[in-house]
């Protein structure tokens, strides 16, 4: 305001000087109007446009920076509900996850120094264990020794839910069975109890899926992979089987006679056997059920055209051919657990020092914990991981309640289960991983390749006897380490 006051008088100024030493009017005949008018309206005129023309300037100068801002401010939400989007969709595909409705297990050989049941059994879960005084005959094959055990297991879940008979069964057999045997063996046995348990015609022929389970490095992505792919599946039976005691047997080998058997003898226990199934279900079942209830359901038998029975796809496709018994069990059917993505890593050849492979372990953990949604991650609006991490601090402790894990003998798993247990206590989960947890090495010895679905199998178990959440940790070789978490079925997710 000064300074247009001053352009003023400095324009006034210079106006009047020229007016009396330049232009020089005869003053003498205006009237006093003329001379204040003469004097003070041309520079008033001229400093008005300039204040007038500043101001529209000024204004222009704020509507563009204001528009400016404001695109800026749309852009900024774009960008934000975009990272939303991202995050949101993100975290679900981490916390995607699988039910579990049944666990059973055959042939296992337990460790008899301990008084504790290596798995609890209920209704849910049950474990017959592998009888010390059978024999193994020179000439029997692998396949063969552990077909009563895939008989048992298969047959107990049939039985607690007749619908599983439908689904497709996926297995992880051992190297030394071929392939064909083995689906040949599998499809045998549930056709021998559809046609005992009188189901109806044509089950086994019309849906005779058998198939390899995808190998993803540990249990739990295994499985997870079946739903991810197919998402319209709604269960499957997961079968896992290996004896690397039936291959101590029949070769005679002595697993002390070298420094080197013996040495892989404390890292992955004696030589055991064992026969895990689990019958999953996509998370979506009921909603699955709910549709086919609504949309009505047509049954087929294998005398239907091909024509007419390929009008049934998706979920109908499997549900479809069971009776009203079967559907009605398997809607009343409850969840045991959830089964949650795994976290993994692998640490080099190099064996890291005990606090560097905590501060791994205790990544994977915190990764684990988001997965199984007891933690939440730092949101995109920039919010402070911290203040995210100590609102969770509640929920998360406490909510472990058991492990299993397979980190060796007892004088070979010390560093891992240190450094586990310091992981463990900076993420504020308070388990001691001696005390509350299964080391499948020293409880079950070596199952050779079904040893990661019986982890799994025994932390769903242990999830049903706890009604807590139950961390598995599996080691893999001499570097590699997946961390997951089984949650009871009653988690809010």
């Amino acid at each position: 305001m000064v300074t247009r006051l001053s352009g003023l008088l400095l324009l006034a100024g210079a106006w009047v000087a020229a007016l009396w030493l330049l232009i020089t009017p005869d003053f003498a005949k205006w009237s006093l109007p003329q001379l204040i008018g003469g004097h003070l309206g041309l520079p008033l005129l001229v400093w008005g446009g300039g204040v007038f023309g500043l101001r529209r300037r000024q204004e222009r100068l704020e509507r563009t920076t204001a528009e400016r801002e404001a695109a800026a401010e749309a852009a900024r939400r774009l960008k934000l509900d975009e990272a939303r989007r991202q995050h949101f969709e993100q975290l679900e595909r981490q916390r995607f996850h699988c039910d579990c409705r049944a666990v059973a297990f055959s042939q296992l050989r337990a460790a008899p120094e301990f008084s504790e049941p290596l798995i609890p059994e209920n209704e849910r879960v049950s474990c017959s264990l592998f009888a010390e005084s059978d024999t193994v005959e020179p000439d029997n094959d692998l396949l063969a020794q552990l077909r009563p055990g895939l008989g048992e297991v298969m047959q107990t879940i049939y039985q607690g839910n007749p619908a599983a008979a439908a689904f497709p069964i996926f297995v992880q057999p051992p190297a030394e069975c071929t392939g064909e045997a083995v689906l040949a063996c599998v499809r045998e046995i549930r056709a021998d109890y559809i046609a005992d348990a009188g189901l109806m015609p044509g089950m086994a022929q019309a849906f005779d899926r058998v198939l390899f389970l995808p190998e993803r490095g540990n249990a739990a992505d295994s499985v997870l992979s079946l739903f991810e792919a197919d998402p319209e599946l709604p269960g499957a039976l997961v079968l896992a089987f290996d004896s690397p005691w039936w291959r101590q047997q029949i070769s005679g080998d002595d697993l002390n006679s070298s420094a080197e058997k013996a040495e892989m003898c404390r890292w992955l226990g004696q030589s055991g056997q064992g026969v895990a199934a689990l019958f999953l279900t996509n998370r979506n079942l009921p909603v699955m059920l709910a549709e086919l209830a609504s949309e009505g359901r047509q049954q087929y038998d294998a005398l239907t055209p091909y024509w007419e029975r390929s009008q049934v796809i998706g979920t109908q496709a499997f549900l479809s051919l069971l009776g009203d018994d079967a559907l009605g069990r398997l809607r009343q059917s409850t969840v045991l657990a959830r089964v949650h993505r795994a976290s993994s890593q692998d640490f080099g050849q190099r064996q890291p020092r005990s606090m560097e492979f905590a501060r791994g372990m205790q990544a994977l953990i915190e990764r684990a914990q988001i997965q199984a949604a007891l933690l939440e991650p730092a949101s995109p609006e920039g919010e402070d991981a911290s203040s995210a991490q100590a609102a969770s601090d509640e929920l998360v402790s406490g909510r472990c309640e058991w492990l299993i894990h397979n980190a060796g003998e007892v004088d070979r798993a010390g560093c891992r289960l240190a450094a586990l247990g310091v992981a463990l206590y900076n993420r504020g989960i308070d388990l001691d991983p001696i005390a509350a947890a299964t080391n499948i090495t020293v409880r079950a010895g070596n199952l050779g390749l079904a040893r990661s679905l019986t982890m799994l199998g025994m932390a769903l178990a242990r999830v049903v006897d706890t009604k807590g959440h139950c961390l598995c940790a599996e080691f893999v070789g001499d570097s590699q380490l997946a961390l997951y978490f089984v949650a009871p079925a009653e988690t809010a997710l």
